[in-house]
Parts: C-alpha cells; structure tokens; sequence
C-alpha cells in the first residue's frame, strides 16, 4: 500500500473535483471523496432534492445517516466533503442568537435572501483524530461565466460540530453517540387546552418584525407559555396594542421569542405538507376562523 497523503491533501484533492463539476454544469452536487482501511479511494454524489429548506434540513438528515451506514459497512477510515452553503459576511453576524434566528424564519428559513450573504463551497474532513475546513467563494460576475474563487486557509478545527462531520465508525464514537445529550430542536408548542378552563394568566407576545403574534395562558405549575391563539399580522399592524386591560400579560424578549419562532416554524411545516406557501396557509388558516 503506498504511503497515505496527508488529510489536507484530501481537501485539495476534493475542492479540485468540485471546481471540475462547477465549470461543467454551474453548480455542484454534494460529493464525498472517501478512503478505506486499504487506501483505495471513491467518489459518492449526493444530490439534495427538495422543495423548500425545511424540507431539505431532513433530506441532508437521512443523507447522513446513509453516509454514515456506507462508511460502517465498506471500512472508511477518512473522508473529504464538498459541498454549497450560504453564509455571511461578518463572522459575528453567522452566530444563531435568537435576534439573528427570527431573521432566519422571516426569510424562510434559508440565507438565500439575506442582503448580506456569501454564496460559498465549503470543504470538510475528516479521520477520526482531526478536522478540516476550508471555503472558496462562488464568484457569479455581471458579465461572463460564474467561477469558484480560490481556495482559503485550509483550518484545523478543535471544536467544530455539523450533520456532515464525525460520520466515522469507531467505538468511542458510539460511546460519544450515547452520552450526547438529545439536540434541542424546535420548541415544543403546548395548546391552553392542556389546561383547566380557570387556570392561568392570559398573556400576549410582543415581538417586532414577525407575521404573527400568540395569545394564551402561563402554565402556573411550569411557566411555561401555552398557545390559545395566534395572531397573523399585516405588515404595517399596530402591535402590541396600547388598551389591553391590565390583567393581561404583554410578554417580551427570548422567551416571547423562543416561542413565536416554534409557532411560525410548525405552521411553515404544516404549509409545506399541503403544498402552500405560508402566506396562502395564513390565509386558508384564517377562513377557517370563528
């Protein structure tokens, strides 16, 4: 067997692949450049064909999975992935605060739209001791054919996590699998029907720039806020309003927040699942309304 190269290698290898599949068809597929245990290399394309970005975040899910399920079985010891992203320009900016989070459901739930994105192919890999990341631009000029910049810094990561790294079988990953605590998804959405008809205070959300607003009752037992409506607002609504009586609660910042994103995110999923935009299932929504 001839002497391994080294990992960042890979990523020059698999960044040089994607600038091939870049000038021939204009953009790229997900590519996976994989070693096995005896040094033989293979290329896998994973195309990600979806219809809107919520519906992509579980098609890049089962892609991992597979992923992961085709290095266990066919001995991968490394791999090299290439991949088109969007990001942004100012490194404080790409930091998932709550403030940038509702920006990101405004948008649906996809950068694409952002006044300052980066359009960019991002280079990973991985060995089972280390982590590489590298990005090059895509360059899209007004006049003549887009390219793919050069290639950046190739970094190596002491802490990076993503759906795309540590796909690696090994023993201490499983060990890691386990003692993970669960991801945090989406806030779980709890209905005022859950509670008796006397118990909790009503309160009302108050968060700027979002479609929509929530009214229900605090759980007195947890805190939590529970949904007994929500609000769909025109664009330039008055919110909130100035004569709610005083037994009413006005609830503001992350915890107002944090829920306003679940309810907008779970109605986007359910728009999605009828084949409608959120607008159009705001309005369908709406008729249906006492």
């Amino acid at each position: 067997m001839s002497k391994r190269i080294p990992l960042d290698a890979l990523v020059r290898r698999v960044s040089r692949m994607a600038e091939q599949m870049f000038d021939r068809q204009g953009d790229i597929y997900p590519m996976w450049l994989v070693e096995n245990a005896s040094g033989e290399q293979h290329v896998i394309v994973s195309p990600i064909i979806a219809e809107s970005p919520l519906v992509a975040h579980d098609v890049k899910d089962r892609i991992a999975a597979e992923m992961r399920a085709h290095f266990a079985e066919n001995d991968i010891v490394r791999y090299a992935h290439a991949m088109e992203a969007w990001t942004l320009h100012k490194p404080e900016q790409r930091e998932m605060t709550t403030e940038a989070a509702l920006e990101y459901a405004a948008m649906g739930y996809t950068l694409a739209n952002h006044p300052n994105r980066r359009e960019i192919v991002i280079f990973e890999a991985d060995d089972g001791t280390e982590l590489l990341t590298a990005l090059r631009d895509i360059i899209r000029p007004p006049h003549g054919k887009p390219y793919l910049g050069k290639l950046g810094p190739i970094e190596r990561m002491d802490h990076i996590s993503g759906r795309w790294l540590n796909l690696l079988p090994n023993k201490g990953h499983a060990e890691a699998l386990r003692e993970r605590p669960p991801a945090q998804g989406p806030q779980k959405v709890r209905r005022s029907s859950e509670l008796p008809a006397d118990v909790g205070a009503v309160f009302v959300t108050a968060v700027p720039n979002m479609p929509l607003q929530v009214m229900g009752r605090r759980d007195p037992a947890t805190g939590d806020l529970c949904v007994s409506k929500v609000i769909w607002l025109s664009k330039d609504a008055l919110w909130p309003l100035v004569d709610l009586p005083s037994w009413v609660e006005t609830v503001t910042g992350p915890e107002a927040e944090r829920l306003v994103l679940a309810v907008h995110y779970d109605y986007t999923k359910q728009a999605e699942a009828k084949g409608l935009t959120l607008a159009q299932f705001m309005v369908k929504w709406q008729e249906t309304q006492p």
